[in-house]
């Protein structure tokens, strides 16, 4: 509760990985300008069985292979609410802003999603097959991708409620 997470280099969750516990909450948190040589740039979760929950967090100027400002992954079960993030790149694949990898189970509310970048799919947000998210008040904005899903890119469950995905771009089509 109450940290600021940067500059920070790593393999895997440039700025934090949670891995393998039972659960996690995370309160207030700043994770800004972190670096991963793979997933997590900002933020990242897994581990089979992990629930966590994200409230106020700021997540921005990260970059990651897949997720540059939240990385989710293994069948964890994660709530986020009250978050802004902003300004990640994703270097060589997919998921702006977040990346839900295969099986995991997401629910976000009052999410604002804006100058995330990836250069495959969901400049915004990737949803992998098998995952699903459950969205309340989201405003998903002025992201871009290189292929496809300049807002987001779902193969898995999503059902989106008083949400808005405006000024994306996908470059691919």
């Amino acid at each position: 509760k109450d940290c600021v997470f940067s500059e920070n280099l790593a393999s895997g969750g440039g700025g934090m990985r949670v891995n393998k516990c039972l659960s996690a909450k995370l309160e207030n948190i700043v994770v800004k300008n972190n670096i991963s040589a793979s997933n997590g740039g900002g933020v990242y979760l897994t581990g089979q069985g992990l629930n966590a929950e994200l409230i106020n967090v700021e997540v921005y100027g990260n970059e990651a292979t897949n997720g540059a400002g939240l990385s989710i992954q293994s069948s964890c079960t994660v709530k986020l609410s009250d978050m802004k993030i902003y300004d990640n790149k994703a270097t060589s694949s997919s998921g702006g802003a977040i990346y839900m990898a295969s099986s995991v189970n997401v629910e976000m509310e009052n999410i604002e999603m804006y100058n995330n970048e990836a250069p495959k799919q969901g400049g915004g947000f990737y949803i992998g097959a098998g995952s699903s998210l459950k969205g309340n008040n989201l405003s998903v904005h002025n992201n871009r991708s290189g292929n496809i899903g300049g807002g987001s890119h779902s193969g898995g469950n999503t059902v989106l409620t008083n949400c808005v995905i405006a000024n994306n771009a996908a470059d691919g089509n």
